[in-house]
């Protein structure tokens, strides 16, 4: 006579299945994280976060939840347990070095998502100008409806539009305000103010070590503020230095 084999407990459903029941049914599920700037809610659903913004800006968790139906005409509740998008958004906000996350832009026009994709690809530490983006976008895009778009950025932080700055001065428009976007850009490695400084001097490019880059290239090897760093008002001034153009902040494309 054989033993009966225990049966093994069934297996309860993972945070992933829960997500995909609440797609299902048509809802969305929200959390509060952290970042430099403090606690955020953060919202997602089954493709991806789908929003990020201050708790000290939208108060209550029912006063987001409003704001996020009537943004994206979803209903969203609050989250029991994470799943792994959760958990990757949650480390991305704490670290920016950490893994990227899936968004969700399913609402997004197709010009919303080229900007957010083109944002996507500049590291921390570095910033560029709308006039970038807009003339590798091509025809059709102008800096004016960059700015638009990072505006109305619903995911901040995740899509680092506070790396975007205007070509007059390095913030300004940013969807958490100016304040917000200078301590970012601080915590990343940027100094906004001697970047600023550098701009009213009407320094275009500062040379670095026989390159040439943007005042926000994050490869500067020089204090903006110290003695001596050669500032360049013109293409003019770069060609007779015979300098060639960085690589990661692209001047030219500027």
């Amino acid at each position: 006579m054989f033993d009966a084999q225990p049966q093994q407990a069934p297996r309860p459903p993972g945070a992933d299945f829960t997500t995909a029941l609440f797609a299902r049914i048509g809802l969305d599920r929200y959390t509060v994280g952290s970042c430099v700037l403090g606690a955020v809610y953060l919202g997602w659903s089954a493709r991806g976060v789908s929003a990020v913004r201050l708790t000290a800006a939208h108060g209550a968790a029912d006063e987001f939840a409003d704001w996020y139906h009537e943004r994206t005409g979803r209903r969203i509740v609050p989250a029991v347990e994470l799943d792994t998008i959760a958990r990757a958004a949650q480390a991305k906000l704490a670290d920016s070095s950490a893994a990227d996350v899936p968004v969700d832009l399913d609402l997004a026009t197709p010009l919303e998502r080229d900007v957010f994709a083109r944002v996507r690809e500049i590291r921390a530490g570095y910033a560029r100008p709308c006039e970038l983006i807009a003339r590798e976008l091509g025809a059709g895009c102008t800096p004016q409806s960059v700015a638009d778009v990072l505006t109305n950025n619903a995911v901040p932080l995740l899509i680092p539009c506070h790396r975007v700055v205007r070509e007059d001065r390095c913030c300004g428009g940013y969807v958490f305000g100016d304040d917000a976007q200078q301590q970012l850009l601080a915590a990343e490695g940027l100094d906004p103010s001697a970047v600023d400084r550098a701009i009213e001097r009407g320094y275009r490019y500062i040379e670095n070590d026989g390159w040439f880059c943007l005042p926000t290239c994050g490869s500067i090897a020089v204090h903006l503020d110290a003695p001596g760093y050669a500032g360049l008002r013109s293409l003019d001034e770069v060609r007779a230095r015979g300098l060639r153009a960085c690589g990661s902040c692209r001047p030219l494309a500027a």
